[in-house]
C-alpha cells in the first residue's frame, strides 16, 4: 500500500497549536494529581496476567484468529451462529474491543454469522508500532481482506466510534460489501469536519484527541493510578454510563486488554494517524447502501448535531435516538439498540 500523503503545513500548523493548549493543560492536571496523591498512587498499576474468565464466556462465541491474506495482519475474532447464515460484521471503538458487543452477539447469532474483531492494535489481534499502520486505507483495507478470508462477499457491518469511522468509509470505498450499515454514536467523517469548523463546544469536546498526538505523556499518563481512566470513561459522570451498566468484571475486562504500552499504543495511534494524513472528501458522493445510526442522546464526547448534520451525506437514511443513554449506548441499552437493528434489517 502507497505511504499515506500528508495534510498540508496549514493544517499541521492549526493543529500543532490545539496540541500545544490541550497537551499542556493535561500535562499540567497530572503533575497536579501527582502532588496531591503522590507517586506511590500515581505510578501504581497491579499486574494483569490472567486473562479475565468472562472473556471466555463460549455464550458469546468462539475463538478465532485470521491471517489477511495481503497485508498479513492477524485478526483476533469472536464468531458465533451457523456458517451458513449472512455475515454480520461488528467494528469496536476506543478504548473498546470485541466485548464491547457482547449484548448482540447473543442476540442475533440465530440468523446471522456474527463475528466481533479486535481491529487492528487492540486486544489480540497483531499491533503494529508505525503511526502508518493507521492511515483510514489500511483499516478499511482489513475489513475488505477478513469478509472475503470469512468466505463471503458482503456483510451487514454494524460499528461503534471508532468503529464507525472504519465503517463510514468503508461504505464509500467498498459499497458492494455494505448490505446495510449500522453506525452507533460515531459522526459521519464530513459531518464530523463541518461542526469542528463551527462550533468550540465540539472542539472543546475532542481535546483528548490533541491530547493524544504527543509523544509518549499521553501513555504514561493513561497508565497511570491502576489506569483508573478506564473506570472513569465507562462510569464516571462526564462520559459514563447509567449505574448499573457495567459490572467490576466488565471494567476489569477492559483494564486487562489496555495493561501493556502496546496495548494503549494502538489505539492511540489511530488519532495519530486521524490528525497527521490527509483524508478522501467524503462530502462529494452519497452514501449509497442503506444507513441507519444509532445515537445516545447524552454523548459526553460528541454533539447531538452530529447524526442529523449526517442526513445529506446519505442516499437512504434513518436515526434513532436512545434518550437518556450514553456514548457506550449499545452495552448500556442493549435490548433498545437490539430492536434498533432487527427492524431496520427487516426493513
Amino acid at each position: 500500500m502507497a505511504t499515506p500523503k500528508w495534510k498540508s503545513p496549514f493544517e499541521l500548523l492549526a493543529i500543532g497549536i490545539y496540541v500545544l493548549i490541550f497537551g499542556s493543560a493535561a500535562i499540567i492536571k497530572f503533575l497536579v494529581d501527582l502532588v496531591l496523591k503522590g507517586p506511590r498512587r500515581m505510578f501504581y498499576y497491579k499486574k494483569r496476567i490472567v486473562r479475565p474468565q468472562v472473556l471466555s464466556d463460549n455464550r458469546f462465541g468462539s475463538h478465532e484468529f485470521v491471517m489477511l491474506k495481503n497485508s498479513r495482519m492477524k485478526l483476533h475474532c469472536v464468531v458465533n451462529g451457523p456458517k451458513d447464515k449472512p455475515l454480520m460484521l461488528f467494528l469496536h471503538g476506543f478504548p473498546e474491543f470485541w466485548y464491547s458487543w457482547r449484548f448482540q452477539l447473543k442476540e442475533f447469532c440465530k440468523d446471522y454469522r456474527v463475528v466481533a474483531i479486535d481491529m487492528r492494535g487492540y486486544g489480540e489481534s497483531d499491533k503494529p508500532r508505525p503511526v502508518s499502520s493507521y492511515h483510514m486505507d489500511q483499516l478499511t483495507s482489513d475489513v475488505n481482506q477478513l469478509i472475503v478470508a470469512l468466505g463471503y462477499e458482503k456483510c451487514f457491518l454494524v460499528s461503534h466510534d471508532w468503529g464507525g469511522a472504519v465503517a463510514w468509509m468503508f461504505a464509500y470505498q467498498y459499497p458492494e460489501m455494505v448490505e446495510k450499515l449500522i453506525v452507533c454514536n460515531s459522526p459521519h467523517p464530513a459531518a464530523f469536519g463541518e461542526l469542528l469548523k463551527t462550533s468550540w463546544a465540539q472542539t472543546f469536546k475532542s481535546w483528548y484527541m490533541f491530547f493524544f498526538q504527543l509523544p509518549v505523556f499521553p501513555i504514561v499518563i493513561l497508565q497511570s493510578n491502576d489506569i483508573e481512566w478506564v473506570s472513569d470513561v465507562f462510569c464516571g459522570q462526564a462520559m459514563g454510563a447509567k449505574p448499573g451498566s457495567f459490572t467490576d468484571e466488565d471494567i476489569e475486562a477492559y483494564k486487562y486488554t489496555l495493561y501493556n504500552y502496546d496495548d494503549l499504543l494502538g489505539p492511540i495511534n489511530y488519532y495519530r494517524a486521524r490528525f497527521r494524513y490527509a483524508k478522501i472528501d467524503t462530502s462529494l458522493v452519497k452514501i449509497k447502501p442503506p444507513v441507519m445510526v444509532i445515537w445516545g442522546t447524552k454523548d459526553g464526547a460528541l454533539s447531538k448535531e452530529l447524526p442529523e448534520l449526517a442526513a445529506k451525506y446519505i442516499e437512504n437514511y434513518t436515526l434513532k435516538w436512545v434518550e437518556g443513554a450514553s456514548h457506550w449506548v449499545q452495552q448500556e441499552e442493549p435490548d433498545v439498540v437490539n430492536g434498533h437493528i432487527r427492524e431496520f434489517l427487516k426493513s
